[in-house]
């Protein structure tokens, strides 16, 4: 049975269509889940809905009794998620309103930031190695090293960013090829780094890049 269309908009606004559980920003891919299943009488009103992304509503909704492995999600600890998550995106929205916290800057906020644009070489764990590949020899990522550093939360964490690690698709790597080394505007989505493989102080999923000469 559908959500109805008030409690779907409630949910998503709520949640700003993000991951209940793992807090991703999903877009248009996010999904409601009843926490008790319509099945067992789970009703269809924003009480009973979770916003999650495709891989935690996988998660929170199969799990074999017969074969136990691991450790289901409760309804409980579903309440639990949504109602911190909520909670949450409410204060970070409470922050932004009344200015209480001057120049910062969230998780999957979209930003225009200025800076100088580089390629930057890292040393590559270990771990990461391809067994075929003798030594370490590093990789290259494009860093953008701001004018104006600013303070980032993600999650439950604060950090002061300087430089960030920019996204980009490999179309957007040719396109924007010939502005390296200059002053530049960057539009794009501000990430936290998760991985060994991420540098800088937060990621930028790029939109647009300009020379700043032009701005």
């Amino acid at each position: 049975m559908p959500w109805p269309k008030s409690v779907k908009l409630d949910a998503l606004l709520l949640s700003e269509r993000s991951c209940c559980v793992c807090h991703q920003f999903k877009g248009r891919n996010i999904e409601l889940h009843h926490i008790v299943a319509e099945a067992e009488g789970g009703s269809s009103d924003l009480a009973n809905c979770i916003p999650l992304c495709p891989d935690c509503h996988a998660e929170a909704g199969h799990y074999n009794l017969n074969h136990p492995r691991g450790t289901k999600y409760s309804p409980d600890e579903l309440r639990r998620h949504r109602d911190a998550w909520f909670a949450a995106v409410s204060e970070r929205r409470r922050l932004q309103a009344s200015r209480l916290v001057d120049n910062t800057l969230f998780e999957q906020q979209q930003v225009r930031l200025i800076g100088s644009f580089e390629r930057r070489r890292f040393a590559v764990p270990p771990h990461f190695l391809d067994p075929e590949v003798e030594g370490n020899e590093g990789a290259t990522y494009w860093i953008l090293a701001i004018d104006e550093p600013f303070n980032f939360r993600a999650s439950s964490s604060s950090r002061s960013v300087a430089s960030l690690q920019l996204c980009l698709s490999a179309e957007q790597y040719a396109a924007f090829e010939p502005l390296m080394g200059r002053r530049v505007v960057v539009q794009g989505k501000l990430d936290k780094c998760i991985s060994a493989r991420h540098h800088g102080d937060a990621l930028l999923w790029v939109d647009d890049i300009e020379d700043a000469a032009d701005d």
